[in-house]
């Protein structure tokens, strides 16, 4: 009876890591980050075990991110703004299931997005220069992808952080001839960061440890009887 037990937990041991083989990786980033400037740009790094995607592209900002939008003490501030289209990776650096990749062959679906909610009101009675504010953001949950090419060609997915916060900074420029005085955008930044689970890998190992457990357990009892 026992020998019928190793043998299903064996065949469900094989089973499982066939599958895993012939399935598309799964990938957890446990930290996203995006950097925004006040000329629009935008830099970005999704970074996990054994993966790490880094780049460049820009925030859809051109009714309040430029030195010439100010925003008056006692205003509420923007609410949303989105990280635009195309990822731009201009020679940065992309790295899936631990090997390097050629960062122009990436592409992934959807396209990175930031989303901001919330808002904050700016003070009404500004004591300092600079003023920095965080809003809850996210960004999407699940990206399909792929990268590489020959060989070195792979399909995968990535499971993002939930949730998250942008904070940014505003400097505060003082009433001056026509001028009467506001905040004006200065830079963020977007960081979400999440606490890995535990992968396959070490599943299958709980897996093997089970088995040979229920071996030794045979032999013990073979040996008693023997006796």
């Amino acid at each position: 009876m026992r020998g019928a037990h190793i043998a299903v937990a064996l065949f469900c041991l094989f089973a499982s890591s066939v599958g895993y083989s012939d399935s598309i990786p799964t990938f957890d980033i446990t930290k996203a980050v995006v950097g925004v400037g006040s000329d629009g740009g935008a830099s970005f790094s999704l970074t996990g075990p054994g993966i790490g995607v880094f780049g460049f592209g820009g925030i859809n900002c051109l009714d309040w991110c430029g030195p010439e939008f100010a925003f008056p003490p006692g205003s509420g501030s923007p609410v949303s703004f989105g990280l635009d289209g195309q990822i731009f990776l201009g020679g940065d650096l992309v790295v899936i299931g631990g090997k390097q990749l050629d960062e122009n062959t990436l592409d992934l679906t959807p396209f990175l997005a930031l989303n901001t909610s919330g808002g904050f009101v700016f003070p009404t009675n500004p004591t300092g220069s600079a003023f920095t504010a965080c809003q809850p953001a996210s960004m999407p949950s699940f990206f399909t992808g792929s990268a590489g090419a020959g060989d070195d060609f792979i399909n995968f997915n990535l499971t993002m952080p939930a949730g998250g916060k942008f904070c940014s900074t505003w400097l505060y420029s003082p009433p001056f001839d026509q001028f009467p005085g506001g905040f004006v955008f200065d830079g963020g930044k977007f960081t979400a960061t999440t606490v890995p689970e535990p992968g396959t890998l070490g599943l299958m190992s709980v897996g093997v440890a089970g088995v040979i457990g229920s071996i030794l357990r045979k032999r013990k009892g073979l040996w008693k009887s023997a006796q």
